[in-house]
């Protein structure tokens, strides 16, 4: 055996000769020997493990025996000198990530035997051409091929059970799931009638595809399907469709519009990330939950209505959406999460409901049109950096009931000329006005009178920059967890040190 890391990181090993004693090559092993450049494998090896010879960026042949039975995760991952390697038929499963970044392997060949090609096996080799699957295989992890950029055809075994081939496109035996197609496909791409499901990353990476025809048999579009095809300009998602997954169009740079189907309740996270020209997108009144980072990064997004049935909008959800001038957060929504619109530099007005309690980090931070904001009544918490950086905020409406006016809060609102300061504020945090120049002497002084500070010696405030949470400030009692770790951002660790196991303090901490 050569045991695990043995020859890691030898970069000036040049030749190895492995003894017919050797039965498994243990994981790392030669991981990182950037100069050897070719390695016989003796037949009394079974198993070659996980990272064997991961990033051995000269080795350009290898001999792998008919004795070995498992090539482990990323046994050759890196290895972009290697052109071609011969699987033996004694082979049954091909590990995560085995071949990955082998960006010289121009043809493979699966032999009759293997039953599992791991996620991502293949992934990354930028010159294989085509993929021939053989009738034992069974199971083909997520993104086996993403990133075969000049991958043209997969040719499938007629004995197969599991999986099919239509002019060159990978499905599932039934034909009612599409589970890849090849990189180099352009043009238009039309989904047989059959298919009810379009598998995860199944068109990522087809940056030559510019259309698709989905049809009314489809009821769910998984995670990353379309993820990075650059070059589609339009999709129409017939009303069969329920389910749209996560990254399922991020990327799409060249999508200009969307009308997402009466069916959906859940836009996941991700989703539209990065559609950098898509304009406006129909949100149907069925959707309750607008995920994380759903639109971030649509900077030509003009048109948006946020439809009355949405009750939680995720964080950084319209992050740098730079086109966006103004929007009306529905009614049953009840905190406006972190970041959730930081960036939008074009957001003129924004109507924040009633029902909204808690502003959190970051949400308008950014937002340099806006101009004012009135913040509704039953708000306690204004987070850390809400409106840092609206430099155009001339005024802003703080209720009685606010009782946190966070870290940074207003800072660099440079057009803020007043702001009244309601007596249920019992804390703001430290340079919560900070480069506020319009605000006259008189409420700055409101605001000195309020400011954070550690009221216990022993705390030294060289090891928290923030407000110390302190046991004789009663006021403060119900949110002294929640604000140090949601606010201040405190670890658990200062939280335990600060806090000293105070049951009453841990109660509202997630």
């Amino acid at each position: 055996m050569i045991e695990k890391e043995a020859f890691k990181d030898c970069t000036s090993l040049s030749s190895v000769e492995i003894p017919s004693s050797v039965y498994w090559i243990r994981e790392s092993a030669f991981k990182g020997c950037t100069s050897i450049t070719s390695v016989v494998i003796p037949s009394s090896v079974t198993k070659i493990m996980d990272s064997a010879f991961s990033g051995c960026s000269n080795l350009s042949a290898v001999v792998i025996p008919s004795s070995v039975t498992k090539i482990g995760e990323k046994a050759f991952e890196g290895c972009t000198s290697l052109s071609a390697v011969e699987i033996p038929c004694s082979v049954t499963m091909i590990g995560e990530k085995a071949f990955f970044g082998c960006t010289n392997l121009v043809s493979i060949e699966i032999p009759y035997g293997v039953t599992e090609i791991g996620s991502g096996a293949f992934s990354g080799c930028t010159r294989l051409c085509s993929v021939e699957i053989p009738s034992s295989v069974t199971v083909i992890g997520l993104k086996a091929f993403t990133g075969c950029t000049n991958l043209r055809r997969f040719v499938v075994d007629n004995d197969n059970t599991n999986y099919c081939d239509i002019d060159g496109v990978l499905y599932t035996k039934d034909k009612a799931t599409l589970v890849s197609v090849p990189s180099r496909f352009d043009g238009i791409f039309n989904i047989p009638n059959s298919v009810k499901s379009i598998c995860d990353c199944a068109f990522s990476g087809c940056s030559s595809l510019t259309s698709v025809v989905i049809p009314n048999s489809v009821a769910e579009i998984k995670w990353m399907a379309f993820y990075g095809c650059t070059s589609l300009t339009s999709v129409e998602i017939p009303k069969s469709v329920v389910k749209i997954g996560g990254h399922a169009f991020s990327n799409c740079i060249s999508l200009t519009s969307l009308e997402i189907p009466s069916g959906v309740t859940w836009i996941k996270d991700y989703t539209f990330f990065g559609c950098t020209n898509l304009i406006s997108v129909e949100i149907p009144n069925s959707v309750t939950v607008i995920g994380s980072s759903v639109f971030s990064g649509c900077t030509s997004l003009i048109k948006l209505e946020i439809p009355s049935s949405v009750t939680h909008i995720g964080m950084f959800a319209f992050e740098g959406c730079t086109s966006i001038t103004s929007v009306e957060i529905p009614r049953r929504v009840t905190k406006i999460e972190w970041g959730v619109f930081c960036g939008c530099t074009s957001l003129t007005s924004v109507v924040i409901p009633s029902s909204v309690v808690n502003i959190e980090l970051k949400a308008f931070s950014g937002c340099t049109s806006l101009t004012s904001v009135k913040i509704p009544s039953y708000v306690t918490v204004i987070a850390e950096r809400a409106f840092f950086g609206c430099t155009s905020l001339s005024t802003v409406e703080i209720p009685y009931g606010v009782e946190v006016i966070g870290k940074r809060a207003f800072s660099g609102c440079t057009s803020l000329s007043m702001v009244e300061i309601p007596s249920s504020v019992m804390m703001i945090g430290e340079n919560a006005f900070e480069g506020c120049t319009s605000l006259p002497e008189s409420v700055i002084n409101i605001i000195s009178s309020k400011s954070d500070y550690s009221c216990d010696e022993n705390y030294d405030d060289n090891d928290y920059d923030d407000y110390h949470v302190c046991d004789d400030k009663p006021t403060y009692e119900k949110y002294r967890g929640s604000y140090a770790q949601d606010i201040l951002g405190w670890s658990d660790d200062d939280i335990d040190t600060v806090l000293d196991g105070d049951p009453d303090a841990y109660w509202n901490i997630d």
